[in-house]
């Protein structure tokens, strides 16, 4: 047997294992979105923001410290990272007006 073939041969194997017990999981789910709304909290959109900043061309660390600070300012006014106003988050950043991120 030709050693291009084994990770095929683990491939199959390992899917003969998951797919009856994923389908049996498909076949019974239920959803329950106002269960799933409910559970939602706002701050859980910080990685959002974070991945935000890293299309702005920010560095992903100082895009994880900036969602950190906005989570940090919501939570101190007692609001959702919706609630902040756009000022707010332009006292942040100024990557949040659209600029460049040596502007930070």
């Amino acid at each position: 047997m030709q050693e291009d073939k084994e990770p095929i041969f683990d491939a199959y194997e390992t899917l003969t294992v998951l797919l009856p017990p994923l389908t049996g999981l498909l076949e019974t789910l239920m959803l329950n979105p106002d269960r799933m709304r409910a559970a939602l909290i706002e701050s859980m959109l910080a990685t959002d923001l974070a991945d935000y900043l890293v299309g702005k061309g920010v560095p992903f660390r100082q895009a994880h410290a900036l969602a950190g600070r906005v989570v940090r300012l919501a939570e101190t006014k007692k609001v959702a990272l919706s609630g902040l106003s756009l000022e707010e988050y332009h006292t942040i950043s100024g990557v949040f007006r659209g600029g460049c991120p040596g502007r930070l």
